[in-house]
């Protein structure tokens, strides 16, 4: 997009709106007109950047639908695929801080010990 155009757009009462996928469906995300052509080449990593995270991040959230995983290693050696105590559909802010948490059969949100050995 050129200089004239990014500037006519800044200047203009409108609102610039871009959709994202987010859990539990869509997410609208408001845009400054120098954000469009970024925006545009890559909505989804366009969302991470915005909200201080990679892009792979953002996708691994949107993939579990917002609920945070356990993050206890199984005898197996692997990550635990169980739901961490909390809720689905988190933020994703809040699916950051809960995410790698331990679930019931760990030590889950009842346990302190557990919580505390994050």
């Amino acid at each position: 997009m050129d200089e004239a155009a990014i500037k006519k757009l800044s200047a203009a009462p409108i609102e610039l709106i871009g959709r994202v996928s987010t859990p539990g469906g869509q997410s609208s995300i408001t845009l400054k007109a120098s954000e469009l052509e970024v925006f545009c080449d890559d909505p989804e990593a366009f969302f991470a950047m915005r909200h201080g995270v990679a892009k792979e991040v953002y996708q691994q959230w949107v993939e579990t639908e917002g609920t945070p995983r356990c993050g206890a290693k199984t005898t197996q050696g692997v990550r635990c695929r169980n739901v961490v105590s909390g809720g689905i559909q988190m933020n994703l802010e809040r699916w950051l801080q809960e995410d790698g948490g331990f679930c019931t059969v760990h030590g889950g949100a009842t346990s302190a010990e557990a919580r505390n050995g994050r």
